[in-house]
């Protein structure tokens, strides 16, 4: 930065505390109401643009409207956003204004715009590979608490153990001391129980032996019906099976006569329709025979009325003759 101070994006976004999509947004946003420039390669900003932003903020958190940030924002700053191009010394100035080379401004301002452009290309994807960063060390410090969490129950677990254990260990030696002189007066008791207990013993040994024998019998009969019912459900299965056989070969049995059936009328059926086929040619033939024999007989019918036509003509000639004598006869003949 030179005497006049001014704020890249990333500035910006420092300053406000801000995403640098968010600043993005905000300077293509309202770029009318921001002073830039170009210094080489890089556009930055003012600190009036950066009072700007600090308003825009301030308005959205206190949630103002986009229509009425933009009315706040003109009545406050009025239009800006010029794009200044960084001075060229007074030389090269010199030398254009001699040579004529009045567009040199207008390729500076588009090669401006366009290196405004890539910056904010670049920018976006720096800020992209920033957010993958962060959240990249977002999840891997959440594994590393989880992992110093983890270790920090299984610690809490072990001293948990261990202090119960040590409890343990405390309240079964008071007791052992309390219950020591009671052992001594219980060991006497004990020993005459133990007596007793023996003769009992003695005693219920015959008898779970008598119980013993007695539970061998009838498991050896239980085992024996099992066994025998088994036996019974062995041969009514098989019998079951093989009257299942016995039905599935009728069925096939039937299953075969059935489509010999079903061949035998396929084959009747095509008999009797060449059978109407036949009968319809020669059905066809006799009618064509019969329209024939009914032209000759039109035909013939016709020849007897000509000639029919013909006798009475001549039959007109004779009795016109008869009635005329005078004309000859060879007239009439002919």
């Amino acid at each position: 930065m030179e005497n006049k101070q001014s704020y890249s994006v990333s500035d910006l976004a420092t300053a406000l505390n801000l995403p640098r999509t968010t600043i993005n947004d905000w300077l293509s946003k309202y770029a009318r109401f921001l002073d830039t420039e170009l210094k080489g390669k890089r556009k930055v900003y003012s600190v009036k643009s950066l009072q700007v932003l600090q308003d825009i903020a301030q308005f959205r958190n206190d949630g103002v409207q986009l229509v009425d940030i933009d009315k706040l924002l003109e009545a406050k700053y009025g239009m800006h956003g010029e794009i200044q191009v960084e001075k060229v010394t007074e030389k090269s100035d010199e030398k254009k204004s001699n040579d004529g080379e009045t567009t040199t401004t207008e390729l500076a301002i588009n090669n401006a715009v366009a290196q405004e452009m890539t910056v904010l290309v670049k920018n976006q994807f720096e800020e992209l590979l920033l957010g993958i960063e962060k959240a990249t060390q977002q999840r891997n410090s959440a594994i590393r608490r989880t992992h110093i969490l983890f270790i920090v129950l299984l610690l809490l677990f072990f001293i948990l153990i261990g202090a119960g254990g040590f409890i343990g260990v405390r309240l079964i030696a008071a007791h052992n001391a309390e219950q020591h002189f009671e052992r001594q007066k219980i060991k006497q008791q004990y020993e005459a129980i133990e007596q007793d207990l023996s003769q009992n013993f003695a005693k219920n040994k015959q008898e779970i032996n008598a119980l013993s024998d007695k539970t061998s019998a009838d498991l050896a009969n239980i085992v024996a019906k099992l066994n025998s019912r088994d036996e019974q459900l062995r041969q009514e299965l098989v019998k079951q099976q093989n009257e299942l056989k016995s039905l599935l070969e009728e069925l096939k049995k039937e299953n075969k006569s059935l489509e010999t059936e079903a061949i035998k009328n396929r084959e009747n059926f095509a008999k009797k329709q060449l059978e109407l086929l036949e009968n319809m040619k020669k059905n066809q033939e006799e009618l064509e025979k019969i329209r024939t024999d009914l032209d000759k007989s039109r035909e013939v019918e016709t020849q007897l009325r000509e000639k029919i036509q013909q006798l009475e003509a001549e039959k007109k000639e004779l009795v016109s003759q008869k009635s005329n004598p005078e004309q000859p006869v060879e007239e009439v003949k002919q």
